[in-house]
């Protein structure tokens, strides 16, 4: 578990969660434009497929962002990279997270 604080312009780089099954982020201060959870799709092959996709929807895009509010708790699995777009709320973004193993 750990915790961090993002200050404004602050944000966090494309990354996964490796030794580990599933990965949390819970929201304790969380101002409007703090920045939006972005998840990307972990099939690489997919962005080499031809032809493009002529119909995007929700099922095929390449990413999903998730306007955070205070209070709220992201569960997703560890593998899956993801980053935090930047903090352009004039306040800091405080956000508690935790790996889980299973042995």
């Amino acid at each position: 578990m750990w915790a961090i604080i993002n200050q404004k312009e602050d944000f966090n780089v494309i990354h996964i969660h490796p030794n580990c099954y599933l990965s949390s982020a819970y929201y304790v201060k969380a101002l409007k434009n703090c920045g939006d959870f972005v998840a990307e799709n972990p099939n690489n092959a997919k962005r080499y497929a031809y032809p493009e996709i002529a119909n995007k929807n929700e099922l095929n895009n390449e990413n999903a962002r998730v306007e955070v509010e205070e209070g709220d708790l992201l569960l997703f699995p560890s593998y899956l990279p993801h980053k935090v777009n930047k903090n352009e709320s004039g306040d800091d973004r405080i956000v508690i997270s935790f790996n889980v193993d299973i042995k």
